[in-house]
Parts: structure tokens; sequence; C-alpha cells
């Protein structure tokens, strides 16, 4: 089981929606690949939506998720990540591949602001560092697990 695939079974309640956000398309198929076991197992109510501004890289994305028959599993936007994020309403999850160490701590506070109650950011040193530091500053429980640092909501 992958690390992904772990952080969100930690979280994730099948008696209540799911919505996952990604920002970057570096997990995707890790995502995908969660959400069709899990609807094999429970059913609906699952909801994940992956916001990269670079088509090609979306298209690229989206092949392998048809050669693995992942493709119905993810709604993929061709989009700015922070504009998607600060339009954002609802998230239980947000996993932020984030362009660079600024653009980081701008997705984690719309994350925030979205409702994340966890959010994972990838390459600490690149790109997630001033995400969790915020996060530390406002409570949050902060672990590093490999290339991901998971940052939970307090309760």
């Amino acid at each position: 089981m992958s690390l992904i695939a772990q952080f969100l079974d930690s979280v994730y309640d099948p008696s209540q929606r799911f919505r996952i956000v990604e920002t970057g398309c570096a997990s995707t198929v890790e995502i995908a690949t969660w959400i069709a076991a899990v609807r094999n197992m429970d059913g609906k109510k699952l909801d994940f939506h992956s916001v990269d501004p670079n088509g090609i890289l979306q298209e690229s994305v989206h092949d392998s998720l048809e050669a693995q028959g992942l493709a119905r599993h993810v709604v993929l936007h061709t989009l700015g990540t922070e504009k998607f994020l600060g339009d954002l309403t609802w998230a239980d999850v947000a996993v932020l591949n984030s362009a660079d160490l600024q653009t980081g701590e701008r997705e984690f506070l719309l994350a925030l602001s979205a409702g994340a109650r966890m959010v994972v950011t990838r390459d600490f040193q690149t790109r997630g560092a001033l995400a969790v530091r915020k996060a530390a500053e406002l409570g949050w429980d902060v672990a590093h697990h490999g290339l991901y640092s998971v940052l939970r909501r307090p309760i």
C-alpha cells in the first residue's frame, strides 16, 4: 500500500462524503488507485479533483489513468491551482504538489480555508517547508514520512 493510500485511509469515513483535491499531478494515479479500491468496497461518496495549469502534463496523466482503467475516478482541471483552491468551499484532504515554497504556503492557506482536515505536502525542502511551518504555528500536527509531510488539523 502506498504512503498516499495510508494517509487517505487514516481520515476516510465511508459513512460521509469525502473530497480530495490535488494540486499538480504527481500523485494522481496513486489517489485514483486508492479511490478505485475503496469504491469497490463500499460504493460512492468520493470526489477527487486534480488541478494543474499544464494541459500537456494532464494529458499524459490522463493517458496513464485510461490505460489502468482509473480515469473515471478523477476530474482533471486545467487551471491555476490557487484559482481553483480559492474558489473551493469544501475539501477533506488536500495533496499539494506545489511549484515552489511560496506557492506551497499559499496553497496550504487556501486548503485550510476550504476546511481540509489533512494536507499532504510533497518535497519538504523545495516545496513544503513554509506550509509546514505555517501549519505548526496554527497548532496543526506535523509528521514527516519520506517525501511527504502530513499536516493534520487539530480536533
